[in-house]
Parts: C-alpha cells; structure tokens; sequence
C-alpha cells in the first residue's frame, strides 16, 4: 500500500501523486519528502505512516496544525477519501490508499481488526493511538510556525 495524495489548492493543485515510500513526512523544509510552499505550511508539518501489522495509514501531525475532514486532529487513521488541510486555510489534499495492481489489500475499507481503531480516532481525534512509535515523542498541542 501507498499514500496518493490529490492536491486540491496550493502550490500543486490539480496533481494527483502516488508516493513510492509507505512513509511521507509533509512540511515546507528543503530535504522534505512533500514540500509545500505555503505560508501556513511550516518545515516539518506531518507524517503519513502505513502500519503494516493494521493494514492502516496513520496521520500524525509534527510541528504543523493539520485538519481531516474538517476537525483538527493530533493522529488519525486515514480513511479513502479523506480530506486534509495543512495548517489553518492551507493547501488542500484528498488522501487516497493505492494498491498496486494484484495486490490482496482493498483500497476502500480497512481490515476488520482496524475497524474498530478508525472509529474510535473518528469520535476522539485529539486521541493519542497507542501504536505510535516510541521515538517520535508526543505530538505537540500547539501548531507553531516554523
């Protein structure tokens, strides 16, 4: 599985990527796997994860404020056709989970198991998951400029 991202406003609007690495760090820096170059945009926004062992993407959001479908969230389990915004009136992108032709994994709906973890981030999205990487650290409550 990989993010494909439809950029809906901003300075890649009317592009629809498919990203070749299961991770994508967003942000404005210059060594940043998707550089936005927008103003509410700051150097390490956020991360899109797929978490193998749950069939699922992660969003978890670094430096930057980032919204899905509208509501702000610290990390979310990515659904098809997701709409998010990097920072307040930010770019715009709908998230899109790619399978490769001939592959086993449904891109509309996650597996049974995770079902219950994407309704759970839908009814709490400032919930911390307790899957996220012991390294990362906790995501910060402000969104800072950067």
């Amino acid at each position: 599985m990989r993010p494909q991202l439809l950029h809906l406003s901003g300075p890649l609007r009317g592009r629809t990527v498919t990203y070749d690495d299961p991770s994508l760090e967003i942000g404005s820096a210059p060594a940043i796997d998707l550089q936005l170059g927008d103003p509410a945009v700051v150097g390490h926004h956020g991360v899109i994860e797929f978490a193998e062992a749950e069939c699922a993407f992660h969003l978890r959001r670094l430096d930057g404020r980032v919204f899905v479908n509208g509501q702000e969230v610290e990390e979310v389990i990515l659904q098809d056709g997701d709409l998010i915004e990097w920072g307040e009136n930010g770019p715009k992108t709908r998230f899109r989970a790619y399978a490769p032709p001939g592959s086993s994994r449904s891109r509309r709906r996650p597996c049974r198991q995770c079902q219950r973890r994407v309704n759970a981030t839908r009814r709490n999205p400032g919930a911390r998951l307790p899957h996220a990487r012991a390294g990362g650290g906790p995501a910060r409550a402000s969104g800072g400029r950067g």
